[in-house]
């Protein structure tokens, strides 16, 4: 685990999951971010790993139905 760490910072490997994630279900930015109550501009800098996440908008993208 700390190897990971040391390779690539933790907000860039939460951005490339995030990432990785939407796009795997089909998800655009914009869907993604009307759904889940954030703006996309914030989206993509945590994708980019330029921006620390605060965990109320990880719990809002956790909570919103990635199915839908």
């Amino acid at each position: 685990m700390r190897e990971l760490y040391r390779q690539r910072p933790i907000r860039q490997t939460i951005g490339w999951n995030l990432r990785r994630l939407r796009v795997s279900k089909g998800l655009s930015q914009e869907r993604l971010t009307l759904e889940a109550s954030i703006d996309r501009s914030y989206v993509g800098r945590i994708e980019r790993g330029m921006e620390d996440v605060t965990v109320s908008a990880l719990g809002r993208v956790d909570s919103w139905d990635f199915q839908g």
